[in-house]
């Protein structure tokens, strides 16, 4: 934007602002407007004047920053020597560009335009961080003034509305007018007359609202996918804890199964414990009896 406004100077002609509106939707493919350009570009100049450092340099590197302070200190210098001209030419019409900032503006118009359309290249946008950050700052500002023209109807500059917008700019001055001039004038005005067809470009709007469908779309995929991966993770664990209760249990079986032979076995061995005594018990009363028999035996004889 910077660049177009040193290059075609719009201080000297309001029109020129339909022109960088042009040339910025050419290079970049979205909506700007005049307006939208023209409030920017004040924006920007009024910030450099307060020395605003901190709202210019929100994004970029030292290097983009220095670049864009070089470039706002040459636009007021072309706004100041359009000022001071002006308030000198009076009852003269309209000052012609001084030699220095007609060269300066022919120079910067050759050296943007090559730029601007080596920015419509992914691969441009991609390594250009400054002109990307001044790019999305100016679609949402520019987002708003299309907003706010949709709730009107679009906008549709006039001659007399360019008019009005160079009046407020620049003060009138009487000038002798030729046939030449009569007839520039009224081409200009024929042009000024038709609406600006890069307002808001059928295309670039179907394009942008395509890529946020496919963008959403994606998203949309995104979500599922790993909506389902949860899913299935959650599944999965619930099939390993389940198997785990099943080891256990079985586990547990094993235990109580060794545990009730371990019984079995020791009433077992009880009870023979207890049949060996009552053997040991029984045969020791009758090996007595049989000593008392022999002893009886004896005796008697």
């Amino acid at each position: 934007l910077l660049r177009e406004v040193l290059a075609r100077n719009p201080f000297e002609a309001s029109s020129q602002w339909f022109d960088i509106a042009e040339r910025l939707n050419l290079a970049t493919k979205k909506g700007f407007t005049a307006r939208g350009a023209r409030e920017r570009t004040a924006l920007l100049v009024s910030l450099f004047k307060k020395d605003d450092k901190i709202n210019l340099r929100k994004s970029g590197t030292e290097e983009q920053y220095l670049r864009k302070e070089r470039i706002l200190q040459e636009v007021v210098e072309l706004q100041r020597d359009f000022e001071g001209r002006q308030s000198h030419s009076s009852g003269q019409g309209r000052p012609s560009s001084s030699p220095a900032s007609t060269a300066k503006a022919s120079g910067a118009q050759n050296h943007a335009l090559p730029e601007l359309m080596h920015r419509n290249s992914g691969d441009s946008l991609a390594a250009d961080t400054e002109a990307s950050a001044e790019s999305l700052f100016l679609q949402a500002h520019e987002m708003q003034d299309a907003t706010a023209d949709t709730d009107v109807g679009p906008p549709v500059e006039t001659a007399a509305d360019t008019g009005a917008n160079t009046s407020c700019m620049e003060p009138r001055v009487p000038r002798p007018r030729s046939i030449s001039s009569s007839s520039s004038d009224t081409a200009e005005e024929q042009r000024l007359t038709i609406p600006n067809p890069a307002f808001r470009p059928p295309d670039v709007e179907i394009s942008t609202l395509g890529s946020r469908k496919r963008m959403l779309s994606r998203g949309m995929e995104y979500v599922e996918e790993k909506r389902k991966a949860e899913m299935q993770l959650r599944r999965d664990q619930l099939h390993l804890e389940q198997r785990r209760l099943r080891l256990e249990e079985d586990r547990l079986e094993l235990e109580r199964e060794r545990f009730q032979l371990k019984r079995a076995r020791f009433e077992h061995e009880s009870a023979l414990a207890t049949r060996r005594l009552e053997l040991e018990a029984e045969e020791r009363n009758r090996q007595g009896e049989l000593m008392k028999l022999l002893v009886d035996r004896v005796l008697n004889t």
